[in-house]
């Protein structure tokens, strides 16, 4: 643990040894073997976010933020982004660590551990964490739909495993006209002419897909500078909207050394993630190989898209948190009025309060990470039906609570939090793009909305998963109300989605509201899970966490908690936020009594 100023604080920690808490979800998640492969991983990850990158990202944001020369002192157009030795020296150790190439080739781990190392890495450097998930969408799409010639040239650089060479990705959809209405777009991919045909296969290299020529601009280009970029854009002919779309493959070298011909126009000045060059883009004839034409195009550009969702809902856990890990080491460090912060109770209770929705945040996103593993071994419609709504539910939900929580450990440290020698207020600004990126909270509702229309009943996927939590809580005494609480709210989305079937025209009006009541049940049903599992194992914090969150949302206190008894809190928040087991405890409010 570190000390500044005679104040503990997160750096000098390895994140993953001392996060018993994604452990044990990890463990869950993955079978045993796997879990045995991935620890090296985990384990050197958490050291690096703990130590090396933190200062890397610090040091990066406040002093040494990437720099574009798109000319050369000849006026030739190079499209360098300048980053500091700091910088690239964590971009090497991340990839070379494995964190994308651990998915692929013999041996390759589920996709849920590059979930787990990108939590670990966004702990530290969240801006990092972007292009490392915009690789590794890169390579899930081409590994799923390129061409032989294209897996076998591509995916060994984007997919290393040690140091050494290697490929950086990028996902270029967002045109300034479009937005999230991806199909607006007016970027045209134009065949490249018979006469020049032989050449330009020369200059991009050997492969096997139709070459082309982009024309157009992308208005929010994220790595910007990256070695290889899938890209959207429309064919001659083809028509409009999203159907109208081909995806294609556009490198920023050419094989013969030349630069290809688009421009990086300027830098994006971000509010957050400053370690990261996001730009914009003028395509001016840029060279680029067709990976899948109208219609499917933006279809697979999609699953790039849901895959970089997914890592969202981690990297806002991982920042949820780091804010949590300061504030709570803080609160344990500082006196105010005779006592550490931690002794008083309404410190005790925003503590609490970020610990239970930490939990939440970090089961709905490896909720979803399971999905995408279950749906890849076995693509059924169910699975991939359940993938969908979940990879939706945890983008959707898990940004906004790591923007609330980062806002809450700036309250705890006070003045202090909102300097910025204080990681509190860069992981503020860093949370800030968590609700907006990969699509914005509108967007996800509408998602959740497209899932459940085939259905819209009692015979979703998310029926079956949240009886199973309530019959294994049920089991249970200490359980058992929860597992009753879960089964009425449910009951509450039910009727919720019988309303929306029978007045289908009016679903987009209250489609936030159904991703809020589906996202709380949801988090809600994975912490009883977790709880469940505790019990059996004599440890009561995880119904302590659920209850909690159940008071956050799902039932609320009478009178707003005004008169409710708070008493067993304080005896038990030591050990709670240590992480200790918990037995004995008495829950008042909605009936439960734990340890009797």
């Amino acid at each position: 643990m570190g000390v500044h100023d005679g104040q503990a604080e997160g750096r000098g920690l390895n994140f993953f040894l001392v996060d018993t808490a994604l452990q044990d979800t990890l463990r869950r998640s993955l079978p045993a073997e796997e879990y045995r492969r991935a620890l090296p991983l985990l384990e050197r990850m958490g050291e690096l976010s703990g130590g090396a990158i933190d200062r890397q990202a610090e040091y990066t944001d406040r002093l040494a933020r990437p720099v574009l020369e798109t000319y050369d002192r000849q006026g030739n157009v190079v499209n360098e982004v300048r980053y500091n030795p700091l910088y690239e020296e964590s971009v090497r150790e991340v990839y070379g660590l494995g964190t994308i190439g651990c998915n692929y080739g013999q041996g390759a781990l589920p996709y849920t551990v590059h979930f787990g190392l990108l939590y670990l890495l966004s702990e530290s450097d969240p801006g990092l964490a972007c292009p490392v998930t915009l690789t590794a969408s890169t390579a899930y799409v081409l590994a799923r739909h390129g061409s032989e010639q294209q897996r076998a040239r591509y995916l060994p650089l984007l997919a290393v495993r040690t140091d050494g060479p290697f490929a950086d990705g990028a996902t270029f959809v967002t045109e300034k006209q479009g937005g999230s209405d991806a199909g607006l777009a007016t970027t045209e991919a134009r065949p490249v002419p018979p006469e020049e045909l032989e050449a330009a296969r020369v200059a991009f290299g050997p492969g096997d897909g139709e070459l082309v020529r982009l024309f157009g601009e992308k208005w929010f280009a994220s790595n910007a500078d990256a070695d290889l970029a899938l890209v959207t854009a429309r064919p001659p002919g083809a028509p409009e909207g999203t159907r109208g779309l081909g995806l294609y493959l556009m490198p920023r070298r050419l094989a013969d050394g030349t630069t290809n011909a688009y421009r990086i126009r300027r830098l994006k000045d971000k509010l957050g993630t400053t370690g990261l060059a996001t730009g914009e883009l003028e395509l001016d004839g840029a060279l680029a190989e067709l990976v899948t034409p109208p219609p499917d195009g933006f279809k697979h550009m999609l699953e790039a898209l849901e895959f970089s969702r997914i890592a969202n809902a981690a990297a806002s856990a991982g920042i949820h948190r780091r804010v949590y890990l300061e504030a709570k080491l803080y609160a344990e460090g500082r006196r105010a009025f005779g006592l550490p912060l931690a002794r008083h109770s309404m410190v005790q209770q925003t503590i609490v309060t970020m610990l239970a929705e930490l939990r939440a945040s970090t089961a709905l996103a490896f909720e979803a990470a399971r999905a995408l593993d279950d749906a890849h071994r076995t693509p059924e419609p169910a699975l991939v039906a359940w993938h969908r709504l979940t990879t939706a539910l945890a983008k959707y939900r898990t940004g906004e609570l790591a923007v609330r929580n980062a806002s809450r450990a700036i309250e705890v440290l006070g003045g202090n939090g909102y300097v910025e020698e204080y990681v509190t207020a860069r992981m503020y600004r860093e949370a800030q793009v968590l609700p907006v990126w990969e699509g914005p909270a509108n967007i996800q509702a509408l998602e959740v909305l497209r899932t459940l229309r085939p259905n819209w009943r009692s015979d979703l996927a998310m029926a079956r998963r949240l009886e199973a939590v309530a019959v294994a809580a049920e089991a249970d005494p200490r359980s058992r109300e929860m597992a009753d609480l879960l089964r009425r709210r449910w009951g509450d989305a039910e009727a919720a989605l019988g309303w929306l079937a029978a007045h289908p025209d009016a679903a987009s009006q209250h489609a936030r509201r159904l991703a809020d009541l589906l996202s709380e049940i949801l988090e809600f049903a994975l912490v009883l899970e977790e709880a469940v599992v505790g019990l059996a194992a004599g440890d009561e914090r995880g119904l302590v966490l659920a209850f909690w969150l159940a008071r956050l949302s799902l039932a609320p206190a009478p009178r707003h908690g005004i008169g409710e008894d708070l008493s067993w809190l304080a005896p038990v928040y030591d050990r709670l936020t240590a992480e200790q087991p918990l037995d004995g405890v008495r829950l008042p409010g909605i009936g439960v009594e734990v340890g009797v």
